[in-house]
């Protein structure tokens, strides 16, 4: 029997978390047939994901993330399939970790190397 098409898609109560806090966040898949496996959630950029594979219950999973740097993050989750459905990715929803941190820029012109601390904030 073939597979059916899946669709996958996120949700946040709020897409902003302080730094060290935990985003919470849900995933929902949408099959004709019943599902099983498991959802992955991913960050755009990172070569691991953000979550264990993580059991889906109905359809859904609910998972608390830890985001530990600040700024703008891209979020997808994955769905691995099962023998009845077919696996799904799902559009990126943005979230937002707030805090402060700070960065070196240098600049050179010719043989004179400029550099400065650039203290960040993101609310």
């Amino acid at each position: 029997m073939p597979q059916v098409p899946t669709s996958i898609a996120i949700t946040l109560p709020t897409n902003k978390v302080a730094q060290g806090g935990a985003l919470a966040a849900t995933a929902t898949v949408t099959s004709s047939k019943p599902i099983t496996g498991t959802i992955t959630f991913w960050e755009a950029g990172n070569t691991g994901p953000v979550s264990a594979a993580l059991p889906i219950t109905n359809g859904v999973v609910q998972a608390q993330l830890i985001l530990p740097l600040i700024g703008v993050h891209q979020l997808t989750a994955q769905y691995s399939g099962d023998t009845l459905n077919q696996q799904s990715t799902s559009p990126s929803v943005i979230a937002v970790v707030t805090g402060q941190g700070s960065v070196s820029v240098t600049g050179t012109t010719g043989p004179v190397a400029h550099s400065v601390v650039v203290n960040v904030i993101i609310q």
